[in-house]
């Protein structure tokens, strides 16, 4: 943008980074320089993650519908929903990580790199925590194309070889191409019929039960062969999926809330279960929201030390394998319910709605909340110990 600095590998940025960390005093720090190198760098992670062109709620900004709205404003001053990401990211990078900063530029002559891993991480926290359906879906999805590629179905002709947004893919055959003025219309229809059969599983299988979603959607991914894909980005899949799984999951919930990635009015998030009949009371107190990027780190630490020792609890509850089979589901469903805005005091959809939606006895809900609540408490208890959460700390980067 004008009057930004250059990306990654600007000897100007370079400079700016470290010679604000290595400023002696806190007073000759040049703020100004840094947030425009910051700001810089923030939307150019935004753009590689494809999230420049969608709404900024994918990322805790609420109140505008695109990231270019108030672009004009100087940096940092109000300008837009990318200075108030802005600001929380200086916070996370130049506050909250300052003494590693400082540590490394006892070891090496500019902190750059660092400074950059830390953008990343800093979006990826930001989108795991408040787009959790569009985290999902690339976990699973990207699962389904690497085991395609290790199984010699599908080769990787250029880009990361991780497979991410800008990976080109192709089958190891040969074909007419499908023509690229078709190519999003064919791509949407074959999906929806994906989302047809592979909700709501693709969102609330949890553990072992997650591996046939995956197999399934590896088997789906033959389809678009018959469609006439021979070549394709693995952007022009998961950038649709999580559109479709966001539009037919905000409609399970009731909501068109901004937390899913549906905007709402002025990108607000909207009460959850507002559509339960008048009179219905609380019947489970969720009291740990999914951590939000407002959250301390210790709270954010805390609730996901509570996921997994849940998890681990339900791998160890003995009980017969529908009844896990039904916990698991309601558990992720409860988890997604909590992300898109459900906290403590808000009422759940009624057990007719939540049966429907994901395909369980309604007469078997009363005591799956039952034991989930005994669950949770168990692992809210100060018994409750560090091994049990195994996975705590484990990054999966989303892009």
């Amino acid at each position: 943008m004008k009057g930004e600095t250059g990306g990654r590998g600007s000897t100007d940025t370079s400079r700016v980074f470290t010679d604000y960390v290595r400023a002696p005093d806190p007073k000759d720090r040049e703020v100004a320089p840094l947030l425009v190198a910051l700001r810089a760098a923030l939307r150019s992670e935004i753009t590689r993650r494809g999230l420049w062109e969608t709404s900024p709620s994918y990322l805790g900004i609420y109140g505008s519908q695109r990231w270019d709205a108030g672009e004009g404003g100087r940096a940092g001053v109000g300008g837009g929903p990318l200075d108030e990401l802005l600001a929380d990211g200086f916070g996370y990078i130049f506050v909250d990580r300052l003494r590693a900063l400082s540590a490394q530029l006892l070891v090496k002559d500019n902190i750059e790199g660092l400074v950059y891993l830390n953008v990343r991480h800093f979006v990826y926290e930001r989108q795991r925590d408040c787009d959790p359906l569009g985290t999902r879906v690339f976990e699973v999805l990207h699962r389904a194309v690497r085991a395609a590629v290790d199984a010699g179905e599908l080769a990787i002709l250029a880009g990361d070889g991780k497979v991410r947004n800008d990976t080109l893919l192709t089958w190891n055959a040969g074909r007419d191409e499908v023509l690229s003025a078709e190519r999003a219309g064919r791509i949407n229809a074959r999906l929806a019929r994906w989302c047809d059969d592979l909700l709501p599983d693709l969102i609330t299988a949890t553990g072992r039960h997650e591996d046939p979603i995956v197999l399934r959607l590896r088997e789906r991914l033959t389809e678009l062969w018959d469609d006439g894909f021979e070549v394709f980005q693995f952007r022009e899949l998961v950038d649709p999926l999580k559109a479709e799984v966001r539009a037919r999951w905000a409609i399970l919930l009731g909501t068109t809330t901004g937390r899913l990635g549906v905007a709402g009015p002025e990108g607000r998030a909207p009460s959850v279960g507002s559509g339960e009949t008048p009179g219905a009371v609380d019947r489970f107190d969720t009291a740990d929201p999914e951590p939000g990027p407002d959250l301390a780190f210790e709270q954010r630490d805390r609730y996901r030390a509570l996921v997994t020792c849940v998890l681990g609890a339900l791998a160890r509850l003995p009980a017969d394998e529908r009844t896990r089979r039904i916990l698991g589901r309601l558990w992720g469903y409860l988890r997604v319910w909590t992300a898109a805005g459900g906290v403590a005091g808000d009422r759940l959809p009624p057990d007719r709605e939540i049966a429907r939606q994901l395909k369980i006895p309604r007469e078997r809900i009363p005591a799956a909340l039952a034991t989930l609540r005994d669950l949770i408490a168990g692992c809210r208890s100060p018994q409750a110990r560090p091994e049990s959460s195994p996975t705590a700390g484990r990054r999966s980067d989303p892009n």
